[in-house]
This record gives C-alpha cells, structure tokens and sequence, in this order.
C-alpha cells in the first residue's frame, strides 16, 4: 500500500528529452521505449517491470506508473482507469499506446488525472491528452528549483482516493453482475466451495454498502477500499471466474492480484 510520500516530488527542472530512436517491433521494444520516455520527462529511476507477475505496470518510479499496449485496436477506457487504480497515490500515471485511444479513453483520462501517450512507429512518442502536453512542457510532476519539495494538496488526494473507492465499488458490482451464481455454484471444485467462498462476496457487499461515511485518514480509506475489493476477488478466483469482467468460469487462480 503506498503511502502520501508518493505525492511528493522534489528534482531539478529540465525540459523532456527525445526517446532513443528504436522501433517497437514488440511489446518489449515498447515498453524500453516508454521506459527511456520517462526518463526523459524527469522520471530518472524508470525501469521496466520483469516478464509477467507485473501487477498491470509494465514501467515504475518513485513517482510514476506506466502501462504499455501494443494492440491492433485503439486502447478503450477500462484499462486507463484499471492503471488509475492500481496505485492511486502514486503522483504520475501514465499509459502508452501504439494504436492510439477511443474517445471514452480520452475522456476518463482527462476526468481522472492520466497521461496519455502514442508510441508511433518510427520509435517517436507524441502527447494524446492535455496532461501528456503538460508533462511534457513541465517535466515529471510538480516541480521547483533546487531542494525545495513540491507537496499535493490534500484536495488533489482526496479527489484521487474517491475516485479509487469508486473503481473498486463499479469493478465489484459489474462482476457480480455479470456472473450467473447458479453457474458458479454448479462448476464448484470441492463440495462446499460456493458456500465457503460466498462469504468473501457478501462481506464485500456488505462493505461496500455499510461503508463509513468519514474516516480517520485517507491512508484508512485506501485500506478499507482495496481490502474490500480483496475479498470480492477471493470469491471470482476462487470460481475461477474472471474479475472484474464476470461471466464464464476459468482456470485462473490468485496469483495475480496478490503481485
């Protein structure tokens, strides 16, 4: 669980570099690619993450996240807002694409605070969003000459850790949504399965529905959230149903979430 340090950025100005010419003749090629973009923003400890067990971030920083796509099909929403999620209180996040973005893409981009870039196939990354442009003029974050720090307002978080709360509570009910329980309960793998695993599922309910109306800190709000969100998937897993789509049974474990 990151804490509010995530929010703080403090480093030298300097304007965004070119990427090293390559081609992205593969999701590793891209992913080196949008790693040595970050650099050039300011993101100066970029690495990429190892094959699989990633957590859905292909790029990390102290304070920034990134995914990349290499699709035939322009990237959609749900994983825009997916990497929001996936660290909430990390300052920069950022997502590249080399089939570009649909217009709900853009869209929630924009509403919740993510950087969206094109890797084009020369090698070359170009802005797709207002706060792409604005990365790229102002450098990674917030940030002032020589050692001062620049801190987020606790306004900014807030806004960041409703709209976390309010992920995991659309992920949660679409799956659940999606999923025929009778289906779920006849393709249970030991007997009792279903019985034993829908408690996780009704307690997330449960949270989601009796959840305090304040609480003590935003740290608190982010716990509550993502152990609610916990519990549901232990439930869709466990059915070997996926989360958050819902739907047909799979051979998927937990492994995934807990990376």
């Amino acid at each position: 669980m990151p804490d509010a340090a995530s929010f703080i950025a403090a480093a030298a100005m300097r304007p965004a570099g070119p990427a090293r010419p390559m081609l992205p003749t593969d999701w590793r090629t891209a992913e080196e690619i949008a790693c040595l973009h970050m650099r050039g923003l300011g993101f100066d400890d970029a690495e990429t993450t190892p094959p699989g067990r990633d957590g859905g971030l292909d790029v990390t920083a102290s304070q920034a996240v990134a995914q990349v796509k290499m699709l035939a099909l322009p990237v959609g929403a749900p994983p825009v807002q997916q990497l929001r999620g996936t660290r909430p209180l990390t300052a920069n996040h950022l997502f590249y694409s080399t089939s570009g973005y649909t217009a709900a893409a853009v869209e929630s981009a924009d509403e919740i605070g993510v950087a969206l870039f094109r890797i084009e196939r020369d090698g070359t990354v170009n802005e797709v969003n207002g706060h792409a442009v604005e990365m790229a003029q102002a450098g990674a974050g917030a940030r002032v000459a020589g050692d001062a720090v620049a801190v987020v307002s606790e306004a900014v978080m807030t806004r960041h850790v409703t709209a976390y709360a309010d992920g995991v509570a659309a992920r949660i009910m679409n799956a659940a949504t999606h999923t025929d329980q009778s289906r779920t309960h006849d393709d249970e793998r030991y007997p009792g399965q279903w019985r034993r695993m829908a408690g996780y599922l009704r307690q997330a309910l449960d949270n989601l529905e009796e959840r305090p109306s304040e609480f003590p800190s935003l740290r608190a709000a982010m716990i509550y959230f993502h152990h609610t969100e916990l519990l549901a998937h232990v439930f869709f897993q466990e059915m070997g149903v996926p989360y958050p789509e819902g739907g047909g049974v799979t051979d998927d474990d937990l492994s995934s979430y807990y990376t």
